[in-house]
């Protein structure tokens, strides 16, 4: 508004003046504004978002701007939500106390296009709202209703001062002291409910009243036997031979097999049965007719890039059956250093399995040659004996998996084989294996998770292992490392529902979960006793033996740990020492050594990325066993000492 000789003066606009309606109105509503979001962000650091925006502009507005009474205003009236239009009008003093708070404000600190030596004339309140009404209204007839008010666009406001109306030092000082006596009465922000269950988890108990002694008699034992070896070695077919022939739910009779393809009754997924190639677990149950005992048959599959599976279907095993082929050919293939029939030797035996059947598969293709099944059981026996099984415990059985010589009877008189071997079969072999470990009922309680369920009759739930303790109906249990406390809904021991307990040894056990979602379940996961929980270790140490042929294990060294069903990336942070090797070297010790080579076994220390479930070995002997894998080669086993980091 500046004038031009150019431009005669009554040609120009006239200035503004600051005492129009458009000019007033708009600097009292920035500052008004401007002091209620100074306020606004007071009570939102004490109180936090519990209240809607609404109800704290409310309380405001009711006490005049000052945060200390709105805080009192809404503790004292949770249920006041809405502004009642009668507690929008202050009196004329109010407005005079008001208006005078935004001249201190603003004469002690203004914008930098507004200079320090102006003055600035600040309007009532109730001016300030004539002057919006006369502004956003327009002129109504009598009769009619006027318009509702419409949201008008204000200039920002100034930058945050350090004073805010009717807030002096004092009252600072007074909010942070109402702040920690108020914390009492200021209910809490809503907190994720996995959060309020991790602080109850700690402070209940398994189970209110003592376990019924009568419910862990049973009359028939139950056992699980992991089928393993190299790919395409009859694993599928020979337990779906065996499936077939003695299960009686399986439900799969009268059912189309192309080919006769037993492995169909294992393989049930499309994938599975497009490649030919076994990619997950799969359980059966069988009854064996002489002794009535209840087995359950685990497939795992015999692909080098599925061998964690196969780890986690030997951890839910008390033995195994180790198929070999015996084409010609094909057995040293498997054998090689690039086959998995040593990979999963060494890995049954490093998850605790200590009886063995090998089944000398497919010997139809060979005439039933005795002399290839003594070559084969020469050859396997060394390598086994130097693994850790014991001569004793390992059966070496032929069979043909297709034929079904051999697998569930006894090989008749008029059969090829019957001219050299007379031994048992595939299931009186498996049916002659240890009896599951009854053993640990008294500890605290130990389930590990090897699958997550969702089904119609049981729901949300998990299946897999009791380690140790027991579990029964309404039990509380604690899920880690997810730190969320579940009650015990139903439970499937070996398949059968209908049980109320189950105990340590017992494999293929189902359970039924309240207080969880399918998301917050994970393979590896452990459900213990809330009052004495499992350690969720990030470290430790551990006592390794070297079987992988690759590059040597150093410090730093960076591998995936598989222990217990769960995996989880890891670096070896340091070598201890060296405690001897298979090379008969006496014994001696080498400490701090720089690296480690094949055979030799020696203590580390082993950080993991995230917290994983584990034990020691001398506490619980299936969640202290570790194996070190990379680029899909098991390099290293060994047991757990100590357990350095728990979260």
């Amino acid at each position: 508004y500046s004038t031009s000789p150019d431009i005669p003066t009554e040609y120009l606009p006239p200035p503004p003046n600051p005492n129009t309606d458009f000019f007033s109105s708009s600097i009292a509503q920035a500052e008004e504004d401007h002091i209620l979001k100074l306020a606004t962000e007071e009570v939102r650091r004490i109180l936090g978002e519990n209240y809607s925006k609404q109800s704290v502009d409310n309380a405001l507005r009711n006490t005049h701007y000052d945060p200390n009474a709105a805080i009192e205003f809404l503790l004292e009236n949770p249920s006041q939500t809405t502004n009642k239009s009668n507690q929008n009008n202050v009196s004329g003093a109010q407005a005079t106390d008001i208006a005078s708070g935004f001249g201190a404000l603003l004469s002690e600190e203004t914008g930098p296009s507004r200079p320090t030596n102006a003055s600035t004339q600040v309007p009532s309140l109730s001016l300030i709202q004539d002057k919006k009404q006369n502004f956003d209204l327009p002129k109504a007839k009598p009769e009619e209703k006027p318009w509702p008010k419409a949201e008008r666009k204000v200039p920002p406001p100034d930058p945050p001062t350090k004073k805010m109306a009717n807030v002096s030092l004092e009252n600072e000082q007074k909010t942070k002291t109402a702040k920690d006596e108020s914390d009492a009465k200021v209910a809490k922000p809503k907190t994720d409910a996995v959060e309020e269950r991790q602080k109850s988890s700690f402070i209940v108990k398994q189970r209110a009243h003592p376990l019924d002694p009568g419910l862990l008699e049973r009359e028939f034992l139950h056992s699980s036997i992991v089928v393993v070896g190299h790919v395409d070695a009859g694993k599928s077919t020979l337990v779906g031979q065996i499936v077939s022939s003695l299960s009686e739910n399986s439900g799969r009779r009268g059912m189309k097999i192309p080919g006769g393809n037993l492995a169909w009754l294992l393989d049930e997924d499309e994938v599975e049965r497009d490649r030919g190639v076994t990619i997950n677990i799969s359980v059966r149950q069988i009854t064996v007719p002489a002794s009535k005992k209840l087995i359950s048959i685990i497939d795992s599959p015999g692909h080098r890039d599925f061998v964690p599976m196969m780890i986690v279907g030997a951890s839910m095993a008390s033995a195994a059956v180790l198929v070999v082929d015996s084409t010609s050919g094909e057995f040293e293939a498997g054998f090689s250093e690039e086959g998995q029939t040593r990979e999963h030797a060494v890995l049954l035996r490093s998850v605790g399995i200590t009886h063995l059947v090998v089944a000398c598969n497919k010997m139809d293709s060979m005439e039933f040659s005795e002399s290839r099944f003594l070559s084969i059981k020469e050859t396997l026996s060394t390598f086994l004996k130097q693994s850790g099984f014991k001569t004793g415990n390992v059966v070496f059985v032929p069979c043909s998996g297709t034929q079904g010589i051999n697998v569930v009877d006894r090989v008749k008189d008029n059969q090829a084989l019957a001219s050299w071997y007379s031994g048992p079969s595939i299931v009186e072999a498996m049916d002659a294996l240890a009896k599951p470990v009854m053993e640990g009922q008294d500890r605290p309680t130990r389930f590990s998770v090897t699958e997550v369920i969702r089904s119609q009759e049981l729901g949300t739930g998990v299946s897999g292992q009791v380690l140790s303790g027991t579990i029964a109906l309404e039990d509380k249990l604690l899920m880690l490392p997810q730190k969320i406390l579940c009650g015990v809904k139903k439970l499937r021991v070996m398949g059968e529902e209908g049980n109320a307990v189950a105990m340590a040894g017992d494999s293929n056990v189902s359970v039924s979960l309240s207080n969880i979602a399918v998301g917050e379940m994970s393979l590896g996961s452990v459900l213990c006793s809330p009052e004495k929980p499992c350690p969720v270790a990030t470290g430790f140490k551990a006592q390794i033996v070297v079987v992988g042929g690759g590059r040597p294990i150093t410090q730093g060294y960076r591998a995936v740990v598989h222990v217990n069903g769960a995996s989880e990336a890891c670096t070896v942070v340091k070598l201890i020492e060296i405690l001897g090797s298979s090379n008969n070297d006496g014994g001696s010790k080498r400490p701090r050594p720089r690296l480690l080579t094949k055979g030799q076994r020696a203590l580390v220390e082993v950080r993991l990325q995230r917290g994983v479930c584990m034990e020691t070995f001398s506490e619980v002997r299936s969640m202290g066993r570790i194996m070190l894998r990379n680029n899909g080669r098991t390099v290293a086993v060994g047991i757990v000492l100590e357990v350095g980091e728990a979260e």
